[in-house]
């Protein structure tokens, strides 16, 4: 069964999609390489890639404020 020009064509959007999110990924990951590196500058002499916090709040709620046991 041969793929007709719009399958094709949807899979190579796809197939774009899929690099440029790998490119992002990568460039994320050099950017945090740099920026936790020894002797890196401080942050705000270079782009800042916030961490995603989303789940710190939830956990630190999670494990409560009563005293230990």
């Amino acid at each position: 069964m041969d793929d007709t020009p719009s399958d094709i064509e949807q899979q190579r959007r796809a197939l774009q999609e899929a690099i440029d999110s790998a490119k992002q990924a990568i460039a994320q990951t050099l950017d945090l390489i740099e920026r936790t590196r020894p002797g890196a500058p401080s942050r705000g002499a270079t782009r800042t890639l916030e961490p995603d916090t989303t789940h710190a709040d939830s956990d630190i709620a999670a494990q409560g404020t009563g005293s230990p046991r």
